[in-house]
């Protein structure tokens, strides 16, 4: 370039002397030129450098350009010598300046390759670190896998063999139950035996009855023959007859009114026994069936939890398998956006080297490109506000349903308190009817003792009348009794023929009653055997439950260890973003770089396809876990129920024994009434039978509510779990995955086995009153101690506590036109009047109001709200 110059320069000047000078400049410059051309062949070597600083090697050139250009229009335009050659000194100097920034980026080129071959060491100890830890991982998950392998084949052998021993039980409970039914209908042939003595010892009675009737006509014969004999005799004996007969009638009479008040007072002792034995056994009924409400309600809630926990692992292997792919996806594209700069600066390095023209219309079809690639993004940014828009009136949507069916349920929870309250009202109009029976029945009881006393003593008076007369009426009487005598002792000697035949007949009926207490004693002690085999049934139980929380156990190790596996894989992948980050740098070692990237991904998807397997055995292994606890639960179920049945027999046996015996003291009773009357007898049964049948409605009605009740709580629960159901907050893909707790799974099982003895005990129930008494101080003590600690835990599982704490949380963070809408909310949930319902209102409208007035909250120590400070 130089020389074309100088030749230029001498063409113009046309001197040989000024050719000379102009070569001492020159020759400066073409000394330069070697340094020039060991720079371009330095270039032409280091095509990586050229690379990443094009610039400075094109603004030279530019310079150069220009150099020729200026000396050119100088020449032209007769500008002087040395201007030129002061101009040509500069640009000398600025080669020496861009030949010294070369050599500085050289130095740092070679440092950056410096750098990289460090960073590909560090890589290669990192992936031989990875290697080893992978094979660690495997060489661990394959000992836990045949441990596990050999614990549930050990589990199922030991399960095997319990469901063998069940079956041999069952088959003796069977042989058991139809020993109870051949018992059963012994127990029927000795009630037959029993009634047919019975009608016997009737037909005994009504045998004397006749014969005492002969006598009593006998007796008025003999009557008629002395009267006929002595007429004065007969005045006398006739006054003493119808004195006789009035005294009978008023001692009959008395004796009537005595029997009727002590019936009357046994009826009403007995009502009042039956009656708070009824309260005795409601009572116990209901604490039984708030009991197994309890433990079912927990039971249910322990499930709902773990289905709960199921589905928030699911959820979050979801979330990360779509965070994977995503960050795939965006390493993806974050390449092929690489590539599209790698191709542009390409173009431009190509279009630097083109004419004006062509580089203002390479320039122009650069633009053209990216203002479509704005246009393609403002499109998907659109389309991602258009499908989230979407999303959030679709989740209003849902907010405003769970809205109304809250609503529905708060009615539906009223009408049942209302149904409730009508039951109530009816059951306490029922009780408040007995009692003014009872009254009455009182007061009937007291006027009848009244007249007993008034006859009483109008009997004395008549007595002490009658006494006069009989004295001097007694020695006449001697003759005759002397007759009557001799017949009195004949009739005294046949009555007690017939006692002595009573006493015998008792004396067998109380040795059949012996043998009934014995055969009793014999069921008592074949039930304490079989509470014996149900205690051992429940110590099998609970080893069942112990082989379950270790498999808990193992599960929960295994989780932790997936969880382990997922962290190294972030760790590997937040490792080669920063890798991709640094090999951006460098455009040669994309190459070899994405070849080393294809593989760390083969390697990946390998890891990803064994966590998924590693995911697959664990449900396998989960399933597994559910079916053993189904089948167990299943078997105790069972179990359960044949308790029941036996003691539902046992009870029925009970009953049959006290119905036999009530049934011998109804006989007994019978015959001393017919001895007395037979017309009071049949007031006192049709009165029993009215108060059995109102006794028996009752009990039906109570049944019924029972039932009602049941259904209504039924329907509560199946309004909770639809309410944590629709609930139930979905995190989003920005959220950090769940955790899981293993100690809150310890405390689940430690419940389970806490909860069990308990209502276990209250189920056995023994059969002797102590036993009765003494079980039930225990059972009330076990009570009191657990009730606070199951108070702290259904609390925290209580789903009515969690939709209360939800709903005052968004109260308390949500804006005043929003926490309108939930007013009614926290006033079903907290039981607000309608007074504290409007105050709430009222100061959220002035709240929201400009000039809105104050609502009176009370002043000083009865304010409802904190008064700023002054």
């Amino acid at each position: 370039m130089f020389a074309k110059l100088k030749k230029k320069i001498e063409e113009q000047d046309g001197g040989a002397g000024d050719g000379n000078r102009t070569l001492s400049p020159l020759k400066g410059s073409s000394g330069q030129s070697p340094s020039w051309k060991d720079h371009r062949g330095y270039e032409s070597d280091s095509s990586s450098s050229a690379l990443q600083s094009p610039t400075p090697f094109g603004a030279s050139r530019e310079d150069v350009s220009l150099v020729d250009i200026c000396l050119i229009s100088s020449s032209r335009s007769g500008g002087s010598r040395e201007e030129v050659l002061a101009s040509l000194l500069k640009r000398t100097e600025q080669c020496k300046k861009f030949e010294g920034k070369i050599t500085e980026y050289a130095a740092i080129i070679k440092e950056k390759n410096k750098n990289i071959e460090k960073l590909e060491s560090s890589l290669q100890n990192q992936e031989a670190g990875h290697d080893q830890k992978i094979r660690e991982l495997n060489e661990q998950y394959q000992m836990n896998q045949s441990k596990m392998a050999e614990g549930f084949t050990l589990a199922l052998q030991k399960k095997d063999e319990e469901k063998d021993d069940l079956w041999a039980k069952i088959t003796e409970y069977e042989e058991y139950k139809d020993k109870l039914y051949k018992q059963e209908e012994e127990k029927e042939e000795l009630q037959g035996l029993a009634t047919q003595e019975l009608a016997k010892v009737k037909h005994l009675l009504l045998n004397t009855e006749e014969e005492l009737r002969r006598v009593k006509n006998e007796l008025k014969e003999t009557q008629s023959c002395l009267e006929v004999a002595e007429r004065t005799v007969k005045d006398l004996e006739n006054k003493v007859t119808d004195l006789e007969e009035d005294r009978k009638q008023v001692t009959v009479q008395s004796d009537k009114l005595t029997e009727e008040n002590r019936i009357l007072s046994k009826m009403i002792s007995s009502l009042s026994k039956e009656k708070e034995k009824l309260k005795e056994e409601s009572d116990l009924n209901q604490k039984t069936l708030n009991e197994k409400c309890v433990v079912l309600s927990t039971v249910e809630e322990k499930k709902i939890d773990i289905e709960n926990q199921y589905q928030t692992l699911q959820y979050n292997y979801d979330t990360h398998k779509t965070k994977s792919n995503k960050l795939i996806e965006e390493k993806d594209e974050h390449i092929e956006q690489l590539k599209e700069r790698i191709h542009v600066l390409e173009q431009r390095f190509q279009d630097q080297s083109l004419s004006g023209d062509d580089r203002v219309s390479a320039l122009e079809s650069e633009r053209d490109s990216l203002e479509k690639k704005l246009e393609e993004c403002r499109e998907q940014l659109s389309e991602i506000k258009s499908t989230w828009s979407d999303k959030i009136s679709h989740l209003e949507e849902q907010i405003s349903h769970l809205n109304a069916k809250m609503v529905e349920d708060s009615d539906e929870l009223s009408r049942s308190e209302q149904n409730a309250e009508s039951s109530r009202e009816s059951y306490q109009s029922q009780l408040t009817q007995l009692q003014t029976k009872l009254e009455d029945a009182e007061q009937r009881c007291e006027k009848n003792w009244d007249l007993l006393n008034k006859k009483e003593k109008q009997f004395e008076k008549e007595k002490h009348d009658l006494e006069t007369e009989l004295n001097k009426e007694h020695f006449e009487k001697m003759d005759l009794e002397t007759q009557l005598v001799s017949k009195i002792t004949s009739l005294e000697s046949l009555l007690l023929s017939e006692k002595r035949s009573k006493e015998n007949e008792k004396i067998l009926l109380e040795q059949k009653i012996e043998l009934l207490e014995r055969q009793e004693n014999d069921y008592l002690e074949k039930a304490a055997k079989l509470e014996e085999q149900v205690m051992q049934l429940e110590k099998n139980r609970d080893v069942l439950e112990n082989e379950k929380y270790s498999l808990s156990n193992d599960e929960l190790k295994l989780k932790k260890k997936v969880c382990e596996m997922e962290n190294t894989e972030t760790e590997l992948r937040s490792v080669i973003s920063d890798h991709e980050n640094k090999l951006t740098q460098s455009s040669k070692q994309m190459e070899e770089l994405e070849q080393f990237l294809k593989s760390k991904e083969s390697e990946l998807c390998e890891c990803i396809a064994e966590k998924d397997e590693l995911l697959v055995r664990n449900a396998e292994l989960s399933q597994k876990n559910l079916s053993v606890q189904s089948s167990s639960d299943s078997i105790i179920n069972q179990l359960r129920s044949e308790i029941k049945d036996q003691d539902d027999q046992l009870e029925n046996l009970k009953q049959s024994h006290d119905s036999l015996q009530e049934n011998v003291n109804f006989h007994e009773k019978k015959i001393k009434e017919l001895e007395d009357g037979k017309e009071e007898n049949e007031q006192t049964s049709t009165q029993v039978s009215t108060l059995e049948q109102t006794v028996t409605d009752l009990q039906e009605q109570l049944a019924d509510k029972n039932k009602a009740l049941k259904k209504q709580e039924q329907r509560l629960r199946d309004l909770q779990k639809t309410l944590q159901r629709e609930l139930r907050v979905q995190p989003l893909p920005s959220d950090e995955p769940v955790v899981i707790d293993g100690a809150h799974l310890l405390r689940q099982c430690s419940g389970k086995l806490d909860h069990n003895p308990a209502t276990i005990s209250h189920v056995m129930k023994p059969f002797d009153t102590n036993n009765h008494s003494d079980n039930t101080l225990d059972v009330h003590k076990n009570r009191t101690c657990n009730s606070d600690h199951l108070l702290r835990k259904d609390l925290e599982n209580d789903v009515n506590f969690k939709y209360l704490k939800h709903v005052v949380l968004k109260f308390m963070l949500s804006r005043e036109a929003e926490a309108v809408h939930l007013i009614r909310a926290i006033s079903v949930l907290l039981h607000f009047s309608p007074d504290e319902q409007k105050m709430l209102h009222d100061t959220l409208e002035y709240r929201m109001s400009w000039f809105g007035i104050r609502p009176a909250l009370g002043s000083g120590q009865k304010s409802k709200y904190i008064p700023p400070p002054f």
